[in-house]
């Protein structure tokens, strides 16, 4: 392994923030989840404080170095995890301390996310994409 770059998820109003709980530092916001887009053209993070998601663009003939695109609000407070549909055309984001997850549609070639709807779900923690069943197989065993 060889250390290419250091990016920041945050925008810059947000860097080095921090927050003083029970006398210990604390960074005010801190990343959840770190999750490559099924087409391999982005990378998503997830940042819990500032709850949001970073998107970048993946430069693939450039050595997978990164560039960001875009930092997009959750939706919701703490984004504990995140997830993409099979198709990778939607994201699903789980905000845990403000119990609903939040839909977006993804645009790859703008690296851009549309909320497309939001549902109370308590205190979601992990998310998992259910696959498409199987062509010519009952969904039932």
């Amino acid at each position: 392994l060889e250390h290419l770059e250091t990016l920041s998820t945050l925008p810059a109003e947000w860097q080095d923030r921090q927050t003083h709980k029970n006398g210990v530092w604390k960074a005010a916001s801190h990343c959840s989840e770190i999750r490559l887009h099924p087409s391999g053209r982005l990378l998503f993070v997830g940042n819990r404080g500032h709850d949001s998601l970073a998107v970048f663009r993946v430069d693939e003939e450039g050595g997978g170095r990164l560039e960001l695109a875009r930092i997009v609000p959750t939706g919701g407070m703490c984004p504990r995890n995140y997830n993409f549909s099979a198709t990778g055309r939607w994201v699903i984001v789980g905000n845990q301390d403000s119990d609903n997850l939040t839909v977006f549609e993804c645009d790859v070639d703008e690296a851009s996310l549309a909320k497309a709807h939001a549902v109370d779900c308590p205190a979601p923690n992990f998310v998992y994409p259910v696959p498409p069943p199987r062509r010519g197989r009952s969904q039932c065993a």
